[in-house]
């Protein structure tokens, strides 16, 4: 009775093929022990999936098997955000990649994130390699675009781009809608590199 209500109040809130934190689970009626005695015998039953230590999900049947859950879906949950709470970002080639500064494709996914206190370690999610590092300034939803903007600007010279990726970049600048005055508040949370840099490479007419 106790695991079929689990399972019910995991599909109620988040559905079907959905990262599914242990720790982060709250089940009023019953105890975290109880709640983790559940997941386990859910688990060996195929009712519930374990994708990794802590982590889990409500599979779906296919013509294969069992459904298989996206890592991409588990490290964005765990290190980016989780609804509407944003705690990270994603960071160089992985970054850079999306924005089209570069056409590499990283070997492994680079993220900046409040949840982990390393300067840089390397996790291993599912079948991708993901390196996370925590932030120098607290993340959130109203800053996060300003300081994967600064990160980047820790990592790359924009003198050193090529002419289409500097445009490319003011560009993506302008888009953004940057104020000045919150982009030179932030960097102050960066190494004194960052704000130099920041000077010298042109971007800062495209701030408003």
């Amino acid at each position: 009775m106790k695991d079929m209500l689990v399972l019910y109040r995991l599909i109620e809130e988040y559905g079907y093929n959905e990262p599914i934190l242990l720790k982060k689970v709250k089940i009023t009626e019953l105890s975290q022990d109880s709640v983790r005695q559940a997941f386990s015998r859910l688990a060996s039953k195929g009712l519930l999936e374990r994708f990794s230590r802590g982590v889990y999900y409500v599979p779906t049947d296919t013509p294969f098997g069992k459904s298989r859950l996206n890592p991409k879906k588990v490290y964005e949950k765990m290190y980016i955000r989780d609804g509407e709470n944003i705690f990270g970002y994603y960071t160089g080639l992985t970054f850079m990649n999306e924005i089209g500064l570069t056409t590499q494709v990283p070997n492994l996914v680079e993220i900046v994130t409040n949840n982990d206190r390393s300067r840089g370690r390397i996790a291993d999610i599912g079948y991708v390699k993901v390196r996370v590092r925590k932030s120098e300034v607290e993340v959130n939803k109203e800053n996060v675009k300003t300081l994967q903007f600064l990160d980047l600007l820790k990592q790359v010279r924009v003198q050193d781009l090529s002419e289409e990726a500097r445009d490319l970049l003011k560009n993506y600048v302008r888009k953004q809608g940057f104020k000045k005055a919150e982009v030179f508040s932030l960097a102050k949370g960066f190494s004194s590199t960052v704000a130099d840099r920041l000077i010298k490479s042109g971007l800062i007419d495209e701030l408003t």
